[in-house]
């Protein structure tokens, strides 16, 4: 990462309980949160589109939102493939979530544009079907604002687990009679 600190996995942070009961907090609850669709010019309620109820037709729409919810919260960005287009204007109407681990980014020598997106290490189109739809937090994800911290816990539960496991004797000092801790 650069910054000196050790790279935090995903699956790993998760060992760690108050993360994954955290994660499945905020993720459970925003994905049960009902989407609508307005016109900002009128603020008239818009009848939904297809993919705004289910975005991914291979999967609940909860769970799409679910996977979004959690890469935004371990990476600050989450990442959909468009899989389908509307014939009329061309414009995306189906998703698939791609979980981050699958995706590389490519900027330009100053790092400050994306030149282009790989899923799998193969290059995709920057629009129409392959390409990817990006959110994008306001805050880097907790892998990388919180590695140290997630580490910590997870040295304090393996240091706990050997101590359980490998007991020492203990002494009972005793001062006329009477037991001393």
């Amino acid at each position: 990462t650069g910054t000196g600190m050790p790279f935090m996995d995903r699956n790993i942070a998760l060992q760690v309980p108050t993360v994954s009961r955290c994660r499945n907090l905020i993720a459970g609850v925003i994905s049960s949160i009902d989407l609508e669709l307005y016109n900002k010019a009128t603020g008239a309620e818009l009848e939904s589109p297809v993919w705004l109820e289910q975005p991914d037709i291979r999967q609940p729409r909860s769970v799409t939102i679910a996977y979004t919810v959690d890469a935004l919260l371990f990476y600050g960005v989450a990442y959909w493939r468009v899989t389908s287009l509307y014939a009329d204007d061309g414009r995306p109407s189906g998703f698939e979530f791609v979980p981050n681990t699958r995706v590389t980014v490519t900027t330009n020598e100053l790092g400050t544009e994306v030149s282009y997106y790989c899923v799998n290490g193969v290059r995709v189109p920057m629009s129409g079907i392959g390409s990817l739809v990006t959110f994008q937090s306001l805050l880097p994800g907790v892998l990388e604002t919180g590695g140290r911290t997630i580490q910590a816990a997870l040295d304090i539960q393996k240091a706990a687990a050997i101590a359980a496991a490998t007991p020492m004797a203990t002494t009972v000092l005793k001062n006329n009679g009477a037991d001393l801790p």
